[in-house]
C-alpha cells in the first residue's frame, strides 16, 4: 500500500525550509504540495475533512496575503510616480545647499555651502535626489533654499513635465451644483490627450472633452 511521504505535508515542508534563505511559499507551490498529498494518500485512510479544511484555510490566507502584497506594490509604484511628477517641477530652479565634507587632512567634517541649477530628479531609497547642471548630486535633505527659475526655463520645463502625463489616466475633482443647489465636489476619470501652456499655466485636455488644471488632479494611473 502506498503511503504519504511525511515530507510532503505542508507543515513539514515549511519546517524543512525555515532558515534556508526564504521560507515563503507561493500559491503554485502550495497547490502542488496539496495535490501531491491527495494523489499519494492511502485510500483506506484518506485525509480527514478537518485536515483538508485546514489546508484550504491556509491556502486562502496565503492567497489573500499575496494579493495584498501585489496591491501594496502597485500603490507604492504609483506613489513614486506621483512624487516624481511633483518634484520634476523643480527642474530649472536654482537651489542653495549645505553638506558635510571631510577636511583637507581627513579631520572632522566641515560644512560646505553651494548653489546650482537642477537639471534632473531621481528617487533613491524613498528620498528625492537633485542632479545639478555642474554634475553635483544633492539629496533633498541638504537643500536650504529654492529660488525661482527664469521665465523661459520654467515654461519649457512645465511643458516637458506636463507632457509626461499624455496617455495616462487621471482622476480629478470639480465643483458642480447638486440637486439641492449646493456646491459639491464631483470626482471623474479620463485620459490626458494633450497639454497646453498659456499665461504661465498648464492646461490638461482630456479625451472626455474636459480641460483641467494640475491642481485639480488627485490621482494618476497608467
Amino acid at each position: 500500500m502506498t503511503t504519504v511521504d511525511p515530507s510532503l505535508y505542508l507543515q513539514n515542508y515549511q519546517s524543512q525550509n525555515t532558515g534556508s534563505g526564504s521560507n515563503v511559499l507561493d500559491k503554485d507551490a502550495f497547490i502542488k504540495i496539496l495535490m501531491t498529498q491527495l494523489q499519494n494518500q492511502d485510500p483506506s485512510s484518506p485525509m480527514e475533512d478537518k485536515e483538508f479544511i485546514a489546508q484550504m484555510a491556509q491556502f486562502s490566507a496565503l492567497e489573500q496575503t499575496t494579493n495584498l502584497n501585489e496591491t501594496m506594490n502597485n500603490f507604492i509604484n504609483l506613489e513614486k510616480q506621483t512624487q516624481l511628477v511633483y518634484f520634476s517641477e523643480m527642474i530649472g530652479k536654482d537651489i542653495l545647499f549645505e553638506r558635510e565634507v571631510l577636511g583637507e587632512e581627513d579631520t572632522e567634517p566641515i560644512t560646505e555651502t553651494g548653489q546650482g541649477t537642477i537639471k534632473g530628479v531621481t528617487m533613491e531609497n524613498g528620498y528625492m535626489v537633485y542632479h545639478l547642471e555642474d554634475g553635483t548630486i544633492i539629496p533633498e535633505t541638504q537643500v536650504t533654499e529654492i529660488q525661482k527659475a527664469s521665465k523661459h526655463v520654467a515654461s519649457d520645463n512645465l511643458i516637458s513635465q506636463a507632457s509626461s502625463l499624455i496617455g495616462k489616466n487621471v482622476t480629478w475633482t470639480e465643483e458642480v451644483e447638486g440637486q439641492d443647489g449646493e456646491i459639491i465636489n464631483e470626482t471623474n476619470q479620463s485620459i490626458v490627450s494633450s497639454v497646453s501652456f498659456k499665461d504661465g499655466k498648464v492646461t490638461y485636455v482630456l479625451e472626455s472633452g474636459h480641460s483641467i488644471k494640475g491642481s485639480d488632479i488627485v490621482e494618476i494611473s497608467r
